[in-house]
């Protein structure tokens, strides 16, 4: 299944993408960011990782985020934790190329992803955790929908800091 926006598309992940996931697992600049940490894995490591990511599950759906007029993978979507009889899922951005970031990606991307839950998945209601510090996501999330629902104090630790992490949700219902 491919998502077509007006500049990016969604595609399905292939053990081809090892050597650029690889590169974005191990940058610990782009780790600052996110809530999870940079584990600097090896590449067998991220094979492993990833063909586990194609091999999907009910749970997880994950996409490669590519230019339409490049066809270069710039990042990858997540949707985990699928919950099918409460009817939503977490959801997962990483634009792992810096030079894509501030151009309006994440926001197609996020389009294209509420178009997926709800068309495909029947979701009703898509949430996120995000750094309290990560003042451009936040404002991404809320641009499209998000709400702030809460904070998690002191949550996770990013270098010699506790930092705190906003917990955001989407309803995904017609209102």
């Amino acid at each position: 299944m491919n998502l077509e926006g007006e500049t990016i598309y969604l595609r399905r992940l292939t053990i081809d993408d090892a050597p650029i996931i690889h590169q974005w697992h191990n940058d610990s600049e782009l780790y600052e960011y996110l809530v999870g940490q940079c584990h600097s894995p090896h590449m067998d490591q991220v094979k492993v990782w990833l063909t586990d990511r194609i091999k999907g599950s009910e749970r997880e759906q994950t996409f490669g985020i590519c230019l339409n007029d490049t066809n270069t993978l710039i990042g990858n979507v997540y949707l985990r934790n699928i919950d099918s009889f409460s009817k939503n899922a977490e959801f997962h951005i990483m634009l792992g190329n810096s030079k894509e970031r501030s151009k309006g990606i994440g926001t197609e991307v996020m389009e294209l992803i509420k178009r997926m839950s709800v068309d495909f998945l029947g979701l009703k209601r898509l949430y996120l955790y995000v750094l309290r510090s990560n003042e451009r996501a936040r404002k991404l999330y809320q641009k499209v929908g998000f709400l702030d629902e809460g904070v998690l104090k002191s949550h996770v630790r990013k270098k010699d800091r506790w930092v705190d992490v906003c917990v955001m949700g989407l309803s995904l219902e017609e209102k």
